[in-house]
């Protein structure tokens, strides 16, 4: 494939592994004219971007989100919204399927302490066990039909397995013990697109029109922004947090999302963010970029 892979392509997710491993989703804007439904799911090896041209390496679903897991081997899972599941890396690719998830699209997919979870609408919520068998994980959660006629997760995450956070739709977040699902009272009624579980112990989730609000079990709070945009992924990286705008990246300093300066060099598409092993990664349909701390650097 020529360089850059996004002449002919348009990024849709990814997960960083190593500084010089990570793995994406993208679609070819040829097909994606013609409305056919596929996804290439390529890895990115220091700098060399692995993937066939045969019509087997083309996946007949939509690619939705991504994770890193690490049971019971270290891999990207790329998520369908149909239930699909792409795993590969550790010398294995592999599919697998949700049963049960055709109620409603999936939207997220999340990794705590190694293992996946995936969430979707109509509340739906899944867990991957051992031998790559997800079970439903809804016990409290509204039922079929219940509540509003559009409603859901659109993500997923967790402190731990007995601590579990799930946030989409009307501003709903739910709390999962493990066991059982309760609502929490969320300030905001925007859909919340993105949550991310970070190391300073509080839960942040980021969505439409700027929405930014933190909080861990029974309290939250709105941080009031300037950033008006829809805000679509959350990382935590070099002790700070991260959010990404389909044309921006900002970085929450003392309450305040600060837009951050790509230099020269700077990206037209954002959108999706994954951090790992030292480096930041902004994904948009047109733009990778890399940070390592001190320097942004232009992937694709």
């Amino acid at each position: 494939m020529a360089q850059p892979w996004s002449a002919l392509f348009s990024h849709i997710a990814g997960v960083v592994r190593y500084h010089d491993l990570a793995y994406v989703a993208s679609v070819s804007d040829e097909l994606g004219e013609r409305r056919v439904v596929h996804a290439y799911l390529t890895e990115w090896d220091a700098g060399t971007w692995r993937v066939g041209d045969a019509d087997d390496d083309i996946e007949e679903w939509e690619a939705v989100a991504a994770t890193l897991v690490r049971q019971p081997l270290e891999q990207a899972l790329f998520l369908g919204a149909q239930g699909e599941v792409l795993c590969m890396g550790s010398g294995d690719t592999h599919h697998e399927r949700i049963p049960g998830a055709r109620r409603g699209p999936l939207r997220g997919l999340g990794s705590v302490a190694g293992q996946a979870y995936a969430c979707g609408m109509q509340y739906q919520v899944y867990r991957r066990d051992a031998g790559g068998k997800w079970r439903a994980l809804e016990q409290g959660l509204p039922g079929k039909g219940a509540g509003a006629a559009v409603a859901g997760f659109e993500a997923i995450g967790g402190f731990a397995h007995d601590d579990l956070y799930a946030a989409g739709w009307h501003g709903e977040i739910w709390q999962c013990d493990g066991k059982r699902w309760q609502p929490c009272r969320s300030p905001v009624k925007a859909i919340l697109t993105a949550l991310c579980c970070a190391p300073d112990g509080l839960v942040y989730a980021c969505g439409q029109d700027g929405a930014l609000v933190r909080g861990r079990g029974a309290d939250w709070e709105v941080l009031a922004q300037p950033v008006r945009d829809d805000l679509w992924s959350l990382a935590w990286f070099g002790g700070a947090l991260y959010a990404a705008s389909a044309h921006a990246v900002y970085r929450l300093d003392g309450g305040q999302l600060r837009e951050i300066d790509f230099g020269a060099d700077r990206p037209a598409t954002c959108y999706g963010l994954s951090a790992a092993d030292g480096v930041l990664w902004s994904i948009g349909p047109k733009d990778i970029m890399a940070f390592d701390g001190d320097t942004w650097s232009r992937i694709d």
